[in-house]
């Protein structure tokens, strides 16, 4: 009866048995047999002797017992775990994906007027804005037919890409709407623009 009824005993106290080395005395058979012991006073009761002088049947129930209990967690725990991960992610990504984008849009607009000011500059040494095939390059460097250039207006490696990693689109003379000389847009979070006045872009006003 003792061997067969051992892991249910003890399920609920898993200090019952401290060591796989130690278990308790033989006596102990009869005493849970007869209800005369508590089992979680069972290990301050009875001094212990090697498991193996223990019948091979109380071996394995000890080691039944005590892995039952020292798993970790269970399947159903880390579903659990997966499952209020997922949720938190699926709300929190989106709004910061959103903050971020709001953020670096700012940011395309302020350096957007910024390189128009140094569009205005060169306007004003050379007599003219640059023109389409000469682009943003010719605030760097200049090109042949800018006579009185006095750049560079722009650093070299500065200006070339807005926030996202993008090149800059120039159009001269502008393709909107509206009396421009140019146009000087950004395509946008996700590259998505490709020319001025469509939906995705960021241009100058």
């Amino acid at each position: 009866m003792f061997t067969s009824n051992l892991c249910d005993i003890f399920m609920g106290c898993p200090m019952t048995f401290p060591a796989l080395d130690c278990c308790f005395d033989s006596n102990l058979d009869s005493a849970v047999q007869n209800d005369l012991l508590e089992p979680r006073r069972l290990s301050a009761s009875f001094p212990c002797k090697k498991l193996s002088e223990f019948p091979l049947t109380n071996k394995r129930l000890t080691c039944q017992c005590r892995s039952s209990r020292e798993g970790g967690f269970t399947l159903f725990e880390v579903l659990i775990v997966i499952t209020i991960m997922g949720l938190m992610v699926g709300v929190v990504a989106p709004r910061a994906l959103k903050t971020l984008t709001y953020a670096k849009t700012k940011i395309v607009k302020q350096e957007i007027s910024e390189l128009q000011s140094y569009i205005d500059r060169f306007a004003l040494d050379v007599g003219r804005v640059p023109t389409d095939k000469e682009g943003l390059a010719a605030l760097i460097k200049a090109s042949p037919d800018a006579e009185n250039w006095q750049g560079p207006y722009l650093k070299s490696g500065t200006g070339e890409r807005d926030p996202w990693g993008h090149k800059w689109i120039y159009r001269q003379p502008s393709v909107r709407a509206g009396d421009r000389d140019y146009d000087l847009c950004s395509p946008g979070p996700f590259g998505s623009g490709s020319e001025p006045g469509d939906d995705k872009s960021i241009c100058n006003p």
